[in-house]
């Protein structure tokens, strides 16, 4: 959310937000699954490429 969103009393980030606020919520689970080697990979991405994906590159995955 955004300060003017938390200053106007909003409580709940826009419906346009959505999508960029899962994704980096997806992100920061896939990189506590790795941090605890939780991973088994995803599509053609083994647990070991999941690996050297930086946080930036999580979120820039396209998810379906």
């Amino acid at each position: 959310m955004t300060d003017d969103e938390v200053l106007n009393g909003a409580i709940y980030p826009s419906i346009s937000c959505i999508r960029d606020i899962m994704k980096e919520v997806v992100a920061a689970v896939v990189t506590e699954a790795i941090k605890e080697d939780q991973t088994e990979g995803y599509r053609d991405m083994d647990a070991r490429e999941l690996q050297k994906l930086s946080r930036v590159g999580l979120v820039s995955v396209r998810y379906n």
